[in-house]
């Protein structure tokens, strides 16, 4: 998808992993993928080198549990 867009929107649960890599963001117990974590610094440079803007969400709620 890199190749083709200008700009990529990350949410969800793939935020979360983008955040943590990228910013040693604390995300307590949210969805974090430990292997596609390794695969962050790669899509970043890509992005890059395809000046693809990402996006990732600036307005989210952390809590210490769900209810």
């Amino acid at each position: 998808m890199l190749d083709i867009v200008d700009e990529m929107i990350i949410g969800g649960g793939m935020a979360t992993t983008f955040l943590r890599k990228l910013y040693n963001m604390n995300i307590g117990d949210s969805l974090y993928d430990s292997y596609g974590a390794k695969l962050v610094p790669k899509i970043i440079m890509k992005a890059q080198l395809n000046r693809v803007k990402l996006e990732f969400p600036i307005d989210f709620l952390c809590g210490n549990r769900f209810k």
